[in-house]
């Protein structure tokens, strides 16, 4: 990540997006009346949200100015660029630590608000929150190191549209890594094997000591093929331009001689799921799926039992 001072453009970002009007604020149910009068109408929180006769959300730029300010304000808070979205907006991330520095050795949690567009209230809760823990909550920063990325999905923020500017939902793309803002999270290369580390997943590439016996393996077989969109509870999910593999695939007894070079992905470790998950091809999430890697050729095979490595 780029790291950045505390002096941004002013100028450029002072002024919102103009489309950023779709939000219609006369288009919001009003809450019953039994629920609406447990809240107070007023606040103490400064973020621009908040600002007295304010009817819209906080949009991008206003979030730039914010943070930095808070960054001129506390020496523990820094901004990072993860990256950038399709429109060229940087995915500004707060790293906030202790007085004393980022200590590696504390917990990290690590926030991200907006994924949807058309979602902004997690938006504005992380700059809220980002405010809190510099001032009246420091003390929690002595405890753990907090990142936050309030516009995650910056482009589509700035239309009020739920999915990203190329069509997919950010939510579901933090395995397939599809698009520039779920790989800025993610640190992403281009190549599956780079997203699986990216992912935190431990990949041994093969030496020439590891390839000197015979592999008991699965090979799959692909029983029948389809091309369509992601399906969940609701029915179809967008995906942007290209469909996903369908895949019903049957499993083929072999053996197999690995070469150097090539890679051995183990299930003996924390992030054992989320290896299924990617490299199991019949499923929807899966790299196979998402076209990210290929079936054909056993460039993909099941090891059925641990190597000695």
């Amino acid at each position: 990540m780029k790291a950045y001072g505390s002096i941004f453009a002013a100028a450029m970002l002072a002024v919102c997006h103009p489309v950023f009007a779709q939000f219609d604020p006369t288009k919001v149910a009003a809450e019953p009346d039994f629920i609406s009068r447990q809240f107070t109408t007023t606040s103490n929180f400064s973020a621009p949200v908040f600002a007295a006769g304010r009817e819209n959300f906080t949009c991008y730029a206003e979030a730039v100015i914010f943070i930095n300010a808070l960054t001129q304000r506390h020496s523990n808070a820094k901004i990072e660029a993860a990256g950038k979205s399709p429109q060229g907006r940087p995915l500004y991330l707060i790293v906030l630590r202790s007085t004393r520095g980022f200590n590696a050795s504390l917990p990290t949690v690590m926030l991200m608000a907006q994924q949807q567009g058309n979602e902004p209230a997690g938006g504005e809760d992380t700059l809220v929150l980002a405010k809190n823990l510099l001032e009246e909550r420091a003390q929690i920063l002595d405890r753990v190191n907090v990142l936050i990325m309030s516009k995650t999905n910056p482009d589509a923020t700035e239309l009020f549209k739920r999915e990203s500017i190329n069509g997919v939902d950010i939510n579901r793309d933090h395995l397939s890594l599809r698009i520039p803002e779920s790989q800025a999270i993610a640190a992403a290369q281009t190549i599956a094997i780079q997203r699986l580390r990216d992912l935190g997943v431990q990949v041994k590439a093969l030496a020439a000591k590891d390839v000197a016996q015979t592999w008991d393996t699965e090979i799959y077989v692909i029983a029948n093929e389809d091309s369509g969109s992601r399906q969940d509870a609701r029915g179809a999910i967008t995906a942007g331009q290209n469909a996903i593999r369908m895949l019903k695939v049957s499993n083929l007894s072999s053996s197999v001689v690995p070469s150097v070079g090539a890679f051995y992905v183990s299930l003996k470790q924390p992030l054992a799921g989320l290896v299924v998950a990617a490299l199991e091809p019949d499923s929807q999430i899966s790299f196979v799926a998402n076209r990210l890697m290929s079936l054909e050729d056993n460039k993909l095979v099941r090891v059925m039992k641990s190597p000695t490595l």
